[in-house]
């Protein structure tokens, strides 16, 4: 059996993206499968895998896995590339587009020289603890404030507070950021990798929005540049009333290669 397949990546976080509609049906997309695909020794190699399906709903249905081969919530930089790899195969033509996630509908726009922006629903609940600032990006995330976060270790760290996390048991993804004033860097620790990737697009989301919090939530208009180890990303959004509503990700994506995967 032959899988064929091209990767992604968006700001260092990449992904295998496959084509379901031209997927063959014998070849049993389960677990072991997305796991050992996901595997960087034994396997393609990335953070994630995605399958995209036609949508009576929208341009097409994204189904997303960890590199631990199980579902998972909303990937902001995945969703990016997955609108990038669209374009390209042809199952959608417009570059305003919309898609269909676990969660519902989401909107992008494709942008000049791969940058894409992605619109995450809207974010109405936190929890201040005395450590972090927990949220709901379409994913669960743990924002920390550091002074100073090149020299963590971001595993450990990330495997103490993973399942900490009001979670508990389901866990969290987990973001350390250091305040820069006019940029923000940022590391996550994200679940289902269980490590650090280079990237993370709800992780950015998550913690743009803690800076705001941490500001003090002046109402109004605003853009918040977050560096992470993988490249530099953007979140835009209006705040007003306790709500965090016109969520824009913006940053890169890159088609890396495509190949055919013998099984």
């Amino acid at each position: 059996m032959v899988l064929n397949f091209v990767k992604y990546h968006g700001a260092g976080n990449d992904f295998i993206l496959i084509d379901g509609r031209i997927l063959d049906n014998s070849i049993p997309m389960d677990e072991n499968m997305i796991s050992h695909l996901c595997h960087r020794q034994f396997g393609i190699g990335a953070d994630g895998l995605m399958i995209l399906y036609p949508s009576d709903l929208a341009d097409f249905k994204m189904v997303y896995y960890n590199s631990d081969g199980r579902p998972s919530s909303l990937c902001g930089n995945g969703s990016r590339c997955a609108v990038a790899f669209a374009f390209a195969e042809g199952f959608v033509e417009d570059r305003e587009i919309n898609f269909e996630t676990f969660d519902g509908i989401h909107q992008a726009e494709i942008m000049e020289d791969g940058i894409v922006r992605f619109e995450i629903h809207d974010v109405g609940k936190w929890k201040e603890e005395e450590d972090f600032i927990f949220m709901d990006t379409g994913s669960p995330h743990m924002v920390f404030f550091k002074e100073k976060i090149d020299d963590l270790d971001i595993q450990k760290i990330g495997e103490q507070w993973r399942n900490a996390s009001p979670l508990k048991e389901e866990g969290s993804n987990v973001n350390v950021i250091e305040d820069k004033g006019t940029i923000a860097l940022i590391r996550t620790f994200e679940r289902g990798v269980e490590g650090e990737t280079l990237a993370c697009g709800t992780g950015v989301t998550a913690a743009a929005i803690a800076l705001h919090i941490k500001k003090g939530l002046e109402e109004g208009s605003y853009e918040y540049a977050l560096k992470a180890k993988g490249g530099d990303l953007t979140v835009s959004f209006n705040y007003a009333k306790g709500l965090f509503s016109e969520l824009i990700l913006t940053g890169p994506t890159k088609r890396v290669f495509e190949g055919s995967y013998m099984l």
